[in-house]
């Protein structure tokens, strides 16, 4: 049985950054993953602010994929209204690509897996190691396991683990390809357009630039059955032009060049747990809404307390025990992201409800028409 000071199951952003944090510490870092590669997938397509300056404390900014310029001037469309936003850092990436640069970074310092995990259990001849069983019959040996491996881990319910959910709500997102139906450049790398609250459940709709394409990325909080789930993959131009329709004339006739990809949510989060030498992070300990755009700042966050704080000093201590682990979900750094990412998630739902209870409140029908809560209308 191989040893290791640290075994990480998911080989996401998540799992790689937090391999080369912990390898950079010295501690001899297991990573884990089923796939050799990651396979394309629909995630977090845009880097903003907050989460650029993690990468750059982390020193993997220039891993990001492709390896282009900020996005530049965001030209937005509001409530009638166009503006344009300079003040702003973003960058657009594939999420795949990005993730396979990374796990090609990290396989230089740590060791690099490629197996599915059966399960994580105590050692039984010693209670603060943990045993992972690989489906290839062998198995790993570690004081610490961190569970980076996305959606409500099933190698944490075999131990256990519940979750706390709320499946009112809701996210659903769609992303697809771009071009200009007479071929020339958009004027802007980077366009918004935001819905006022209606409920609808269609919050709004960004266009970037990801290398040499233009991406779009719509926001809502649809759920199935509802007719309008298939209607925007199937028929995507003819329903953008319906729910936004000054959208032409913010960027452009266009058409839809790719497939339109669907991703879909709803919130959960792991009870604190009883279990020694197991900690979970990113989306194995709590969901996140697309729409609020917190969801890669809720992981890396969570990478850098955990790494940069937590970690060391349990192997100073020599001490894994649940009562050290639960230290960390609990910790202020992480709890005000984990609250700030429900609270956002809650206030996209809640604005969708706001303008029927206008018309049944002459309270906040005034206090609208005084501009009192306008602001809380929009997104930020």
């Amino acid at each position: 049985m191989k040893s290791a000071d640290v075994v990480i199951i998911g080989a996401g952003m998540a799992g790689c950054i937090s391999a080369k944090l912990l390898s950079a510490q010295g501690l001899k870092v297991v990573l884990v993953d089923k796939y050799e590669q990651s396979p394309p997938v629909f995630r977090a397509e845009k880097l903003e602010k907050d989460q650029i300056d993690l990468l750059q404390k982390f020193d993997l900014l220039s891993q990001r994929r492709p390896l282009a310029e900020p996005l530049g001037v965001n030209v937005n469309y509001s409530e009638g209204r166009i503006t344009e936003d300079h003040d702003v850092e973003q960058y657009g990436i594939r999420y795949h690509d990005t993730v396979n640069q990374f796990r090609l970074e990290v396989s230089k310092f740590v060791e690099y897996r490629v197996a599915k995990v059966e399960s994580i259990d105590e050692d039984p001849q010693n209670g603060q190691s943990q045993i992972i069983k690989l489906a290839d019959a062998e198995s790993l040996n570690a004081p610490l396991v961190i569970v980076a491996s996305g959606y409500r881990s099933s190698l944490l319910k075999k131990r256990g683990v519940e979750y706390r959910e709320d499946k009112g709500l809701a996210s659903l997102s769609y992303g697809f390809d771009i071009e200009r139906t007479d071929k020339s450049a958009f004027d802007s790398n980077a366009y918004g357009y935001f819905l006022k609250p209606a409920k609808n459940e269609i919050d709004y709709i960004t266009v970037f630039r990801i290398g040499d394409v233009m991406r779009a990325n719509v926001f809502t909080q649809l759920k199935s059955p509802d007719p309008r789930v298939k209607e925007l993959k199937t028929n995507t131009h003819s329903s953008l032009i319906k729910y936004f329709p000054k959208l032409e004339s913010l960027i452009g006739s266009f058409k839809v060049t790719s497939k339109v990809e669907m991703f879909a949510t709803h919130f959960y989060q792991m009870l604190t747990p009883n279990i020694n030498g197991v900690v979970a992070i990113g989306d194995a300990y709590q969901s996140v809404s697309p729409t609020t755009g917190t969801g890669l700042s809720k992981v890396l966050n969570d990478v850098d307390v955990l790494c940069n704080v937590f970690v060391p000093r349990w192997f100073e201590q020599q001490s894994f025990d649940s009562e050290q682990i639960n230290e960390y979900y609990h910790f202020a750094q992480k709890k005000e992201s984990d609250s700030d990412s429900k609270r956002s998630w809650v206030w996209y739902s809640d604005r969708t409800d706001l303008v029927y209870k206008l018309k049944k409140n002459a309270l906040l029908q005034w206090l609208v028409r005084k501009s009192k809560i306008k602001k809380f209308l929009r997104p930020d």
